[in-house]
């Protein structure tokens, strides 16, 4: 299976502290309060579909289905 590219070079640095917090953050938060903030994720992934399948399409080098299949859903 087709994987991209994770030499050091291609992969940006992950700003632990930053995820932490947000961990915290999220973590602080209530059911509803979660579920809202998911919600407005999942509207931002829909919009953005094309530009994301497209830029998968571009980093592992698969069609548009396997793209949107196997790299988006986890297939």
């Amino acid at each position: 299976m087709g994987h991209a590219d994770t030499s050091a070079s291609k992969v940006p640095p992950i700003d632990f502290d930053e995820a932490h917090a947000a961990f915290i953050a999220h973590a602080n938060l209530s059911t509803h309060e979660r579920f809202v903030e998911l919600s407005k994720l999942k509207q931002t992934i829909l919009v953005s579909r094309k530009m994301i399948i497209e830029h998968v399409m571009k980093e592992v080098g698969k069609c548009r289905t396997d793209a949107l299949i196997a790299e988006m859903h986890g297939i």
